[in-house]
């Protein structure tokens, strides 16, 4: 099956499943679908803020960087919850669905290898920035053709993504190839200036003592695109923003260990039985390789997760939404959940 690879979605599949891994109990390719096991009551929206072109301006409170806001496009997350682990600024973030959701999906469509999807703010500096990676021989990105009105499109990459992408990552040799893949393009990145007027759809993260690399920011293996069992493309560029390398290596090494309990990474990530994580994230780490400080896993994905935690507050204080309903909806609560299992079981994660 051909996925859209500039986006988390593809023309083939339901908007709603692509970011959830099909349930592996199917027989073929062509019979993966989402698993509907969850009950309803956990189903959760991942929430894409998609500006127009005429946009709002926020100011992040938790690290000064310019942040663009706007209309809310929702897409389903179906049949399970999963948080958007973080670092400080992701847009993103977890809520409780509502019947809005299905009237609010992004469009995306596929025809003739060219994806088109609404364009944001953000946009023609994440057309900048791909054209600045090909330029440098790195073809694992799509390539951009072009903006009209609010419409992007953009090259399609072939291979399978969204929610048929999970399942490739379980073996050590897909986990290894997503670690180079990301290394390749971090390292592509340097150099790179932004163009005058440069919007972001994400706010840059202070790197301390580290040098800087250009972040994808949502590297899971929902937005890889993968054949014959290796990850050949990394696509949905929409929270570009410049960072310390750790902070893509950690945001993944959430979605690639995993690091969630047992019953989420069989009921939810689909492992045939629970995964070593230590000896996932050992690997992981391994095929990226150098460059990167002394760490310790679970207090650094924690730490993420709850930079976004206080993001989600922060707005939801000020009114905005869909923050504000979320907070109200239990999301902080339900998130300092997640946390405290990273916390508690960082033995578990120790490489």
């Amino acid at each position: 099956m051909i996925h859209a690879a500039t986006d988390r979605h593809s023309s083939a599949l339901p908007i709603e499943s692509q970011r959830h891994p099909p349930s592996m109990s199917a027989a073929t390719d062509a019979e993966l679908r989402p698993d509907s096991s969850i009950a309803a009551a956990s189903t959760f929206a991942i929430v894409a803020v998609m500006p127009p072109r005429g946009f709002t301006l926020l100011q992040s409170q938790l690290t000064g960087a310019t942040l663009a806001h706007g209309s809310l496009r929702r897409v389903v997350l179906a049949g399970n919850s999963r948080a958007l682990p973080a670092r400080t600024g992701y847009v993103p973030d977890m809520a409780p669905t509502d019947d809005a959701v299905s009237r609010a999906l992004r469009p995306v469509d596929l025809e003739g290898g060219v994806v088109t999807r609404p364009a944001s703010a953000w946009t023609p500096t994440v057309h900048a920035f791909l054209r600045h990676l090909r330029g440098r021989g790195v073809t694992c990105v799509p390539e951009p053709l072009g903006i009209s009105g609010d419409v992007e499109t953009l090259r399609e990459i072939e291979g399978e993504s969204g929610g048929d992408g999970w399942r490739h990552q379980h073996s050590e040799a897909g986990l290894r190839s997503a670690a180079r893949l990301l290394r390749t393009i971090h390292d592509a990145s340097a150099g790179w200036e932004p163009p005058a007027g440069a919007v972001f759809g994400a706010p840059h993260v202070d790197p301390g003592t580290e040098p800087t690399v250009w972040c994808h920011g949502d590297v899971g293996p929902w937005n890889m695109v993968w054949r014959d069992g290796e990850a050949v493309g990394l696509i949905d560029w929409d929270f570009l923003h410049r960072g310390p390398r750790l902070d893509d290596v950690a945001y993944a090494l959430q979605w690639f260990t995993p690091t969630r309990d047992d019953e989420m990474a069989l009921t939810w990530h689909h492992f045939p039985s629970v995964p070593d994580r230590a000896d996932r994230v050992r690997v992981f780490l391994d095929a990226y390789g150098d460059g990167l400080p002394a760490f310790d896993v679970a207090e650094t994905v924690a730490t993420r997760m709850e930079a976004t935690m206080a993001l989600e507050l922060s707005l939801a204080e000020a009114g905005v939404e869909p923050q504000r309903t979320w907070v109200a909806d239990g999301s902080q609560e339900w998130a300092a959940g997640e946390v405290r299992w990273v916390r508690e079981n960082a033995h578990l994660l120790r490489p």
